[in-house]
């Protein structure tokens, strides 16, 4: 099975800014919604499960120390 190139360097860290770019603009929605609706409506709970797959996704793509 052939495997893929993955990402450079440059690229994780660009991809990083714009993951970090992303939560914070989830984050103030989330916060939005949660002012605006029951914490435990569907739009509050989207959003917060959103902002956590974000943060999943970030982690996942971290470069270790040293490479």
């Amino acid at each position: 099975m052939p495997t893929k190139p993955g990402l450079t360097r440059t690229e994780h860290e660009e991809l990083g800014a714009t993951l970090k770019q992303l939560r914070d603009e989830v984050l103030r929605i989330s916060q939005q919604l949660e002012t605006a609706y029951p914490k435990l409506s569907p739009a509050a709970r989207l959003s917060a499960k959103a902002a956590h797959a974000v943060d999943r996704l970030s982690t996942t793509l971290l470069i270790p120390e040293g490479t």
